[in-house]
């Protein structure tokens, strides 16, 4: 019984930690401004700032944001770093 309690813990806590994953975010998503919602929670978070080329940090409510919502700044980077580097002029085919 506590064997199975426990595999179920190491489950929840292994699908918690995927919750928010990077892999799946467009270029659509890095654009959008970053959006406290409508709560009035204080979650620090990080958003793609588009002008910069670079995550920022901002305050979250809770709720009602949008996909430019990063829990860490290497999540913010890895999710729409991508979407922006540019391509060195040397690496070009012609």
């Amino acid at each position: 019984m506590r064997l199975l309690l426990v595999l179920l813990l190491v489950g929840a806590v292994i699908i918690g930690s995927s919750e928010g994953s990077s892999v799946d975010v467009t270029k659509g998503d890095c654009i959008l401004p970053s959006k406290s919602g409508s709560c009035r929670a204080l979650f620090r978070r990080y958003y793609w700032d588009a002008r910069t080329n670079s995550c920022k940090r901002f305050a979250y409510g809770g709720c009602r944001g949008n996909n430019n919502n990063f829990k860490s700044l290497d999540d913010c980077e890895r999710g729409c770093r991508k979407h922006f580097q540019k391509t060195p002029v040397n690496s070009i085919k012609f």
